[in-house]
């Protein structure tokens, strides 16, 4: 359980991520997955543009069209993601100004 207050506090004024007005983040994972509240509270609270993921498969390759379509300025995902992302469409991801990945070490040479 993630209460109201904590929710608030990790979006408003904080320095884990900038959301703002000229910030665009991508939906793609799971509402049960607690990150999600970055992009969810987190572009709704501060004028940000919230894109989400169409009800397919939140693949690599599909991130990575919605990225390169939308214009996404902001990324919350998986390491495991993250790795196939940058090994695999990392020319469709240049719009991208900031990420936040976990769930597993992250590899040196991937970041």
């Amino acid at each position: 359980m993630v209460e109201h207050r904590s929710a608030i506090q990790l979006v408003c004024n904080s320095d884990i991520q900038h959301f703002g007005p000229g910030e665009r983040a991508l939906l793609s994972v799971s509402v049960a997955f607690d990150p999600s509240l970055l992009d969810i509270l987190g572009s709704l609270l501060n004028g940000g543009t919230l894109v989400i993921m169409p009800p397919e498969v939140a693949e690599p390759a599909a991130i990575a069209r919605h990225v390169e379509k939308h214009k996404i300025t902001a990324l919350v995902t998986t390491t495991g993601v993250f790795h196939v992302l940058v090994e695999d469409h990392l020319d469709q991801l240049g719009s991208l100004r900031q990420m936040n990945v976990g769930g597993e070490v992250l590899s040196p040479s991937h970041a």
